[in-house]
């Protein structure tokens, strides 16, 4: 069976690798800084509508930046090239994806406390009614 050849598309017709890293990186970072304030003033809707679209930009941008990402690891790509993608990763590596990373984990945190409380209240409320019927109802 014959090698299939997938057919070369030209470098002008490619996106451009950082501007692409640079693009998403600036995008996460500002749904997740809307998620975090949202978060942190208490509006829960508009926090969880924050995160929902930090996952749909992920959804619908990952296999463009998979792409770009690869650009920084591939032979094929010309040096100074495969160099920006590099620089590009680090600097968003250590710079608003590291911001990012913690505002997330400081929202799960957050979540989980505000369960644990809920599910004390609960818990005391259950203890304090009065037992009507040998079926309980937990929730």
């Amino acid at each position: 069976m014959a090698p299939t050849l997938r057919p070369r598309i030209p470098d002008t017709l490619r996106p451009d690798p950082v501007a692409e890293i640079a693009d998403f990186v600036a995008r996460l970072a500002d749904d997740a800084g809307r998620a975090a304030r949202a978060a942190a003033e208490g509006r829960a809707r508009d926090a969880l509508l924050a995160a929902g679209s930090m996952q749909m930009l992920l959804r619908a941008r990952g296999d463009a930046l998979r792409e770009a990402l690869s650009a920084g690891r591939s032979a094929r790509v010309p040096p100074d090239v495969r160099a920006a993608v590099q620089a590009a990763t680090l600097a968003a590596a250590s710079g608003p994806l590291a911001g990012t990373a913690r505002s997330v984990c400081t929202l799960a945190a957050a979540a989980r406390v505000a369960q644990a409380h809920r599910d004390a209240i609960g818990e005391a409320l259950r203890a304090r009614a009065p037992a009507r019927s040998a079926l309980r109802i937990t929730v």
